[in-house]
């Protein structure tokens, strides 16, 4: 990234003792961080920064390095709180802006790159800096100009066990219980101007394969292309894909999907998401003919990251306008209103733990017919925990409950699930 003097200078240990007096441990676990940051083991260098910190200690000093050994351990979103924290301080205000500007690159984020590289530039006041900012600026102009590859793949497989694979209430269970393995696929390409501002095409493939049953297999192909653009301070998108899928071996639905979405940053780690989703769904078996309609999905979110743990909240509402299946004997209309609330909190216990749990509690009211009058209220828990072992390759675990109470008795059920796969990012 950067020659081994600059690399020093920006993302290296930084010495200014600014501040009164530490006490003897803080001192200590302070210069123990430095040490190991020199030695290149960053995960060591965190561990006796944060000890520092835990006793007291708030200097500049201190946050800088702990934004540069987050940086150095791929953990960019605790890093960036940091930077973030330092551009109130005048002397350290370009410094930070331009760490700032490496992590927007790494994590795809060309324009606010660029709005970091551009103030330096206009702040004129450290000819070094300025003299690698314009540089970075160079580089994502080039990149821009020649269609430099933006694109991105993820990959996730796993292994999982569901005791209630048909969600039937416990009294009919029958044989329902049984292991699977998953397979997600998502990978997306700029094809024009930039990540955030600019035109892209994504694809996503998601596959679930019951051991011994493939009544309840589940295949998923997604293909779109979004648009991104800049509004204001909200990150702004629209898309329209397509989403294809079978169910039990044979056709299910074609959905025709409109999304637009706004992210905002509230503050130094905190963030506003908007979405709406229109969905237009077509069924390709006569069997599901009964699902034909729209669906329309209204979410607002709010999420919080530090260096330590983040949370995440939304609330979305849904509405629905189906056909209806008609029978001999009753008549259904699956056009449910539905209400959830959502909340997450994700822990990182060391430099390759992070623990989390999430709550979800829907709400789904059905209209009443001549033979059913159905609401339906859902609480689902999990708990999860992921083993990060470099930048790109995670271990995932998730076991999650879910407890779905019903006015219709065939309709209630629980449901536990518990997977084991791998992710990797490319």
């Amino acid at each position: 990234m950067m020659n081994k003097p600059v690399h020093q200078t920006l993302l290296g240990v930084f010495l200014l003792f600014q501040f009164a007096p530490l006490a003897a441990s803080m001192e200590s676990d302070f210069a123990e961080g430095v040490k190991w940051f020199k030695q290149a083991q960053y995960t060591t260098a965190v561990k006796h920064f944060e000890a520092a910190r835990s006793q007291g200690l708030e200097s500049v000093a201190l946050h800088y390095n702990l934004g540069s050994s987050y940086y150095k351990l791929g953990r960019y979103d605790q890093a960036k709180v940091y930077f973030q924290g330092l551009l109130d301080v005048a002397d350290m205000r370009q410094l930070s802006q331009y760490n700032l500007g490496l992590i927007a690159l790494r994590q795809n984020e060309a324009s606010r790159a660029r709005d970091y590289f551009s103030a330096i530039v206009a702040a004129d006041t450290d000819a070094k800096l300025q003299s690698l900012a314009e540089s970075q600026l160079q580089k994502l102009s080039l990149e821009t100009a020649t269609g430099a590859d933006r694109g991105s793949v993820y990959l996730a497989a796993s292994l999982g066990y569901n005791d209630n694979i048909s969600a039937l209430p416990e009294d009919a269970l029958t044989d329902a219980a049984g292991s699977f393995y998953s397979l997600y696929l998502s990978a997306d390409r700029v094809i024009s101007g930039q990540r955030n501002a600019g035109w892209l095409v994504d694809l996503s493939i998601y596959a679930v394969d019951f051991t011994g049953d493939g009544e309840h297999d589940d295949r998923q192909y997604d293909l779109g292309i979004k648009k991104t653009l800049q509004l204001s301070d909200w990150q702004s998108g629209f898309q329209l894909s397509l989403l294809q899928s079978d169910y039990g071996g044979g056709d299910y639905q074609s959905v025709y999907k409109l999304e637009a979405t706004a992210n905002k940053a509230l503050s130094s780690g905190r963030k506003i998401h908007l979405r709406y989703r229109l969905e237009d769904i077509h069924s390709d078996d006569v069997s599901y003919d009964y699902l034909d309609g729209q669906r329309h999905k209204i979410r607002v979110e709010y999420k919080k990251y530090s260096a330590a743990d983040s949370w995440q909240f939304y609330y979305e509402l849904e509405t629905n306008d189906r056909a209806q299946l008609q029978t001999s004997s009753y008549s259904y209309d699956y056009s449910p209103r539905r209400n959830t609330l959502y909340g997450r909190y994700g822990y990182y216990l060391g430099n390759h733990w992070q623990l989390a749990g999430d709550l979800s509690y829907r709400v789904s009211d059905f209209p009443a017919s001549s033979s059913m009058d159905r609401e339906d209220r859902q609480l689902r828990v999990a708990l999860n925990a992921d083993y990060r072992f470099n930048r790109t390759l995670k271990l995932l675990t998730r076991l999650q409950l879910t407890d779905n109470d019903s006015s219709e008795d065939i309709y209630t059920y629980q449901q536990a699930v518990f997977k084991i796969g791998l992710s990797q990012l490319f």
